[in-house]
């Protein structure tokens, strides 16, 4: 063996012993990062890789129908495709220098499909955000339209085009129901009538999922809903009977017509269970197409309008007359009435003679 100087042997192993002293040093490091993050603040980590993992959806209920008493509907939920786009995910990827060029192609191409103008289609599609509504309430050559845009399968597919169901009311009663069921606005929410005063009860309660995404932010799939009757709002059955609600409605606008009055209202009761049968006001008009109506048809004057009694409350005086004995309906009451006024004093006589002089 070949003979070796101290020194150099010394100055090896102080190499060596340094060398070993930053290993253990780092794999301290390491055990003691582990150690932090998995097991010390693993509960907090977990929790953070949870939130970036998964998303959760609200899932917005199918709104609750009105039912008359029979089980007719009279106001119905009904699903319709809505066009969206996700512009974020229109651009993902792209140049800088591509973007605008791309957006105006698109812009173009949808405009197309939708019949819109080009510039307000433009404008949504560069605010770039993540969810913005093209047109709601499509026809179905628009709906096919979009999905072809949309194919996969070609090469030129849009991408961040979404077509989505949207719940939308229908009324089958039309002009013969409107002042008693209302209308919903686009929105999903009541703005009159049971639509308004039901509201809570029809649009249900709003529940979520947890859908999990990619590092993109695309959803993959989600756990499902924890109840599965909050697809659905609650159901509001009436009293009301539309064939009798139909039939008030067409002889209120027959009577309208024929004496040449500017509305008129009616309301049937069953006297005696209190319930309200048939509540028309005529004219009427279509809550299906409700923005299309004049705003002063859309007052139900049978419930929005203070009305005097009238002679209706005669009726009950004469009941109190005839409880009372004052008035017998089987002796003539008009011949007493008559005597009584020939008996009269002659200074009431002479007074009456004074104002028709006066008034000749």
């Amino acid at each position: 063996m070949r003979n070796v100087d101290p020194r150099r042997a010394r100055w090896i192993r102080f190499r060596m012993f340094v060398l070993s002293g930053f290993l253990v040093l780092g794999l301290g490091s390491v055990v003691s990062s582990a150690w932090n993050i998995q097991v010390k603040h693993g509960a907090e980590w977990r929790m953070i890789a949870e939130r970036q993992r998964q998303k959760r959806l609200k899932v917005q209920p199918m709104r609750g129908s009105i039912l008359d008493r029979n089980g007719e509907p009279l106001a119905v939920s009904v699903d319709v495709p809505s066009a969206a786009v996700n512009v974020a995910e229109m651009i993902r990827g792209l140049p800088d220098v591509k973007v605008p060029s791309t957006l105006d192609a698109n812009a173009a191409r949808l405009a197309q499909a939708l019949n819109l103008p080009f510039p307000e289609v433009s404008a949504k599609l560069k605010s770039k955000k993540r969810f913005v509504w093209l047109k709601r309430r499509l026809s179905q050559d628009e709906a096919t339209a979009l999905k072809a845009l949309a194919d996969p399968k070609k090469p030129d597919a849009m991408k961040g085009l979404m077509v989505e169901g949207e719940g939308h009311r229908f009324y089958p009663g039309r002009e013969a129901v409107w002042g008693v069921v209302g209308y919903v606005g686009g929105d999903g929410q009541g703005l009159d009538g049971l639509e308004k005063s039901c509201d809570d009860d029809l649009k249900g309660s709003t529940d979520a999922i947890t859908a999990l995404r990619d590092r993109q932010g695309t959803l993959l799939f989600g756990d499902g809903l924890d109840d599965e009757r909050s697809l659905a709002g609650d159901d509001v059955h009436l009293a009301l009977d539309l064939g009798l609600q139909f039939q008030v409605q067409e002889d209120l606008e027959a009577a309208i017509k024929a004496f040449e009055a500017k509305s008129g209202s009616a309301v049937v009761i069953d006297p005696n269970t209190g319930e309200v049968l048939a509540m028309a006001t005529a004219p009427g008009w279509n809550p299906n197409d409700y923005g299309d109506s004049p705003l002063e048809l859309r007052r139900h004057h049978s419930t929005a309008d203070r009305i005097e009694p009238g002679s209706t409350m005669k009726i009950f005086t004469v009941a109190a007359a005839l409880a009372e004995g004052k008035l017998d309906p089987t002796k003539g009451s008009t011949a007493r009435t008559a005597r009584g006024r020939s008996a009269a004093s002659p200074s009431t006589t002479r007074t009456r003679s004074r104002c028709s002089r006066r008034a000749r």
